[in-house]
């Protein structure tokens, strides 16, 4: 859908990384804003033929069918997003780990025997070498996951694009859970953000912000699918995680980890990522 009036108000969507992306644009003309919207379509594409772990002949896929046999020559783009969820593990304490994907995907089909055998800590799981861009996975069974940043990932990215555009007022909801903001609205100060239903009441103001929304339950009927990386045990209780930043990145990894992680780390967890904002529900 797109619509057009004095404020040159542009509406478009799309499905990406298997989930729908909305963005809502104002203020710049409609053709520069519909070659925009193209750019972030292919932007999305190629992201995913990078980082998903289901599609065949995306690089993530191939690391995680190969990379135990001998060390893996990757991409400069790949290597980088692996170096970042180290130093990520690391400033979380190890409570946001990607090296676990046997494990996540054994409690999301709800399978009896979770490999807890994968228990090892990234670092024993994931070996980087700078010096060749190469990863080398420790057994069979590692398997890498980067669903828990994917979104703040495409996000950061599309920043890139609104910037190449000179797009200073935009909304952009990537599967209801993580937004990236700029400018304000066209009939106010800022763009308003709040949590439906239990958590209604929650409210905040967005002018060149990311949110994410993470939640360890969501439905009544859902299935828990979070894991506490340390203990390797899916996290039970039902938590709604709200984490705010400039960065999407900032704010994808703190609102995972900050579910996984015991309260009384949750202050330490956020310090480590200077300027973010978090809250939490139950």
């Amino acid at each position: 859908m797109k619509s057009s009036n004095a404020i040159n108000l542009y509406h478009q969507s799309l499905m990406a990384m298997n989930t729908r992306l909305d963005l809502l644009f104002w203020g710049i003309p409609q053709d520069d804003s519909q070659m925009a919207y193209l750019e972030i379509g292919r932007c999305l594409e190629n992201l995913e033929l990078l980082i998903s772990r289901y599609h065949p002949k995306a690089e993530l896929y191939q690391v995680n069918q190969l990379a135990y046999q001998k060390p893996m020559v990757i991409s400069a783009s790949l290597f980088n997003i692996l170096e970042q969820c180290f130093g990520f593990y690391q400033k979380t304490e190890g409570y946001f780990d990607i090296s676990l994907g046997k494990i996540y995907h054994a409690y999301k089909h709800h399978q009896e025997n979770t490999p807890l055998h994968t228990a090892a800590k990234f670092s024993d799981q994931v070996l980087l070498n700078p010096n060749n861009h190469t990863v080398k996975l420790a057994m069979a069974e590692t398997e890498l996951d980067l669903g828990g940043v994917g979104k703040g990932l495409a996000l950061q990215e599309i920043s890139h694009i609104l910037e190449k555009y000179a797009i200073q007022n935009a909304f952009i909801s990537f599967g209801g859970s993580s937004v990236l903001s700029r400018g304000r609205h066209p009939h106010g100060d800022y763009w308003p953000f709040s949590l439906s239903e239990a958590n209604s009441d929650f409210q905040c103001q967005l002018n060149d912000d990311s949110i994410s929304v993470s939640q360890s339950l969501v439905t009544q009927t859902d299935t828990h699918h979070i894991v506490n990386p340390k203990t390797k045990n899916i996290i039970e209780s039902a938590l709604t995680v709200v984490a705010k930043s400039k960065n999407p990145v900032f704010s994808e990894v703190l609102s995972t980890a900050l579910i996984a992680a015991p309260p009384e780390r949750h202050t330490s967890l956020a310090q480590a990522f200077r300027g973010t904002d978090f809250w939490i529900f139950s």
